[in-house]
């Protein structure tokens, strides 16, 4: 009796993992995955000299601060900053299903941060005090026209290891890696 309680569980196991690889095929070749980049987590020293940056100017800042991550994923910064500095406002732009409930699941207690399914170029940027993004590169020089458009003066963008045409470079960190030379960037409008 056991055995077949046994088989019954890795049945209906397998069924989900079989529906899961289906779905995620779906999402993969969709006609909005090739119009979009995939889902690329920030980690490493990266994210870590990204949430410091961030961190440090919310630390100093006089008064409640928007921070915006376009194309944010599961919120990997957005909501350890969100949790770490519940008097600003953080505000995470996701365009993929899975990974906006995934980061909703995530951040669902959260009451300074808002969550947005949608292309990040059709949100409006005027609000943003900082702007956090680690982006690909076709999307760096549409992404730098938009904030230049839609930002007020004196807007601080962070981006890991993708440049910005058109903005002025404050400062680059060196995060002195090997084999792959990913920087973060820090720009100010």
């Amino acid at each position: 009796m056991l055995f077949w309680i046994f088989i019954g569980v890795q049945t209906v196991l397998f069924v989900i993992m079989v529906k899961i690889m289906v779905l995620m095929s779906l999402a993969i070749f969709s006609e909005k995955h090739r119009r979009y980049p995939p889902f690329a987590p920030s980690f490493g020293k990266e994210k870590a000299v990204m949430q410091s940056i961030v961190r440090d100017i919310l630390e100093k800042a006089d008064r409640p601060m928007t921070v915006i991550d376009p194309g944010c994923g599961i919120g990997t910064l957005l909501v350890k900053l969100a949790r770490q500095f519940p008097r600003h406002n953080f505000v995470g732009i996701e365009w993929g299903f899975w990974v906006f409930a995934a980061l909703r699941l995530r951040s669902w207690r959260l009451k300074n941060l808002r969550v947005v399914r949608n292309n990040m170029f059709d949100v409006d940027f005027k609000d943003a005090d900082v702007i956090m993004c680690f982006l690909m590169t076709p999307l760096m020089a549409p992404l730098a026209d938009k904030i230049l458009q839609e930002c007020k003066k004196g807007v601080i963008v962070v981006s890991n290891t993708y440049t910005l045409p058109k903005l002025k470079l404050e400062e680059t960190f060196k995060t002195r890696k090997k084999l792959f030379i990913q920087n973060v960037y820090m720009y100010k409008v």
